[in-house]
């Protein structure tokens, strides 16, 4: 019974409680193999607040407890060992040096007390190992005075551009039929090897990739390419149509993202 004095609060509502927060992780794989990715750094925005992780092995940045609601999600990966460089001028070289940094924004909306994994994909940058452009320079008054320039694939295949015989200065200027590895007046050379074929050169580099292309794709080109080559060899000043001219056509052809020398 109510006494004389007392309130009665009609129709009040019970304390509102506060959301339950969720959970969230964040899964980083590659695009083309669907691979979790080790090292990539994962910054995730709650309210107002940035909670920075790094991926395991298995590619996962656990994020913990964030408030129920969406969420952005930003990642970024360097992978390092595919810094590159493009290549600006071929002969005399010169480079413009590049990170192979990979970056991506995803979101995800979390329920109250649930758990959420976000995916995201990344492009992944790697090197083409068994793909090397070799470039012996000129030189004079060495053993090799025209210096070479060819392209292995591994395994003993390679491919470059040379006179059909010996040439003198006139034929190097003017030019003479020319030869796939220089088959068949270089004894050393095969159709699918270069004489010059696990030499050691001036400069060295591989392609550096950011697609799905696999290094047999790649080499496939680049057979291609070689096989189809024809004309003359000829040579002045980088004019004409000879080693160097056949490499740039191959490179060309495989269409990499840049080179790191190897």
């Amino acid at each position: 019974m109510t006494q004389i004095g007392e309130s009665v609060a009609v129709g009040a509502d019970a304390p509102a409680e506060d959301p339950k927060p969720g959970k969230l992780k964040v899964k980083v794989v590659g695009k083309c193999t669907g691979d979790g990715l080790e090292g990539a750094e994962v910054t995730a925005f709650n309210d107002g607040n940035q909670i920075k992780k790094t991926t395991d092995a298995s590619g996962i940045a656990d994020i913990g407890e964030v408030s129920a609601g969406d969420h952005v999600v930003k990642v970024k990966m360097h992978f390092k060992d595919a810094d590159y460089f493009l290549i600006i001028v071929h002969y005399p070289r010169i480079t413009w040096s590049k990170k192979a940094i990979v970056e991506a924004v995803g979101s995800a909306t979390v329920p109250e007390g649930g758990e959420v994994e976000l995916v995201i994909e990344l492009k992944v940058y790697r090197l083409v190992t068994p793909i090397v452009y070799k470039r012996k320079q000129i030189d004079p008054f060495g053993a090799d005075q025209y210096g070479h320039w060819w392209t292995e694939l591994g395994g003993g295949e390679s491919y470059g551009w040379w006179p059909s015989r010996g040439v003198g200065i006139i034929d190097t200027i003017f030019g003479i039929p020319g030869a796939l590895n220089g088959v068949p007046h270089f004894p050393s050379g095969t159709p699918t090897s270069d004489p010059h074929d696990s030499d050691p050169a001036d400069q060295q580099f591989s392609p550096v990739i950011d697609d799905c292309r696999t290094d047999d794709d790649l080499k496939d080109l680049i057979r291609t390419c070689a096989r189809g080559y024809s004309g003359n060899w000829s040579w002045f000043f980088e004019l004409g149509n000879h080693c160097h001219t056949f490499q740039k056509k191959t490179i060309s052809e495989v269409r990499a993202r840049g080179f790191k020398d190897v």
